[in-house]
């Protein structure tokens, strides 16, 4: 049974790397420079999108698991706040997104979040302790391993349905992008309109995984 639980967890994980590879990670391994930088994307899109008076807080506190959204602001990375990388840019235009959507579709986005925030927190809860049972002889390792694989299995199918969430903050963003041409060369244009995209796949890769692959923050929680 426990080797049962292993296999089948495995689909949805490997299903999701393997689509998160194909359509996201191999895109935003490409990332060009250019001439416009996250702090000032940012201020043009706020503008675009009658919010010029909200805020974009930058933070050295940052962490990968979650954006602080509220009514007049949101939260990135200090450290990319004067990135000019498509990668950087495109991580910013979806947190964006999300931020300008949640007027209208709070409970949506929350949700959201708080899978994303889960794909961080529930496997690295369940190999400590399935780690530590094992160690110490209470628990056999198969069912530890299916325990640690049932856990990212899960967290996995979860991402793939709430995904539509961060492709439409996305899509939102792109379209802005594209309407009002905030870059002068097509080619920069297309290239961060792609990784917005190729971004949003990325996000079937649980917590820190997609850290560590992507190498790019993830979205951040409300209530973080």
């Amino acid at each position: 049974m426990w080797r049962l639980i292993f296999l089948v967890s495995a689909i949805p994980f490997i299903a999701g790397g393997l689509a998160a590879h194909l359509l996201g990670v191999r895109f935003l391994k490409r990332s060009i420079q250019t001439h416009l930088d996250v702090e000032t994307l940012m201020k043009k899109l706020l503008l675009l999108s009658g919010h010029a008076d909200d805020e974009v807080q930058y933070s050295t506190k940052y962490w990968s698991a979650a954006s602080n959204l509220n009514e007049n602001r949101f939260v990135l990375d200090e450290k990319i706040r004067k990135n000019k990388d498509v990668n950087s840019l495109a991580h910013a235009a979806i947190q964006f997104g999300l931020y300008s959507l949640q007027r209208e579709h709070s409970a949506t986005i929350q949700w959201r979040v708080k899978v994303v925030k889960s794909g961080y927190l529930l496997p690295t809860f369940v190999i400590l302790i399935a780690l530590f049972t094992s160690l110490v002889g209470k628990l056999p390792v198969k069912i530890a391993l299916a325990a640690v694989a049932a856990s990212f299995g899960f967290i996995t199918v979860m991402l793939w349905l709430s995904m539509p969430v961060e492709r439409e903050a996305g899509k939102y963003a792109a379209e802005l992008i594209e309407e009002h041409r905030l870059f002068a060369r097509i080619r920069e244009e297309e290239a961060v309109v792609r990784a917005i995209h190729a971004t949003v796949w990325t996000s079937l890769i649980p917590g820190v995984l997609r850290k560590l692959i992507v190498g790019s923050p993830a979205i951040k929680s409300p209530d973080s």
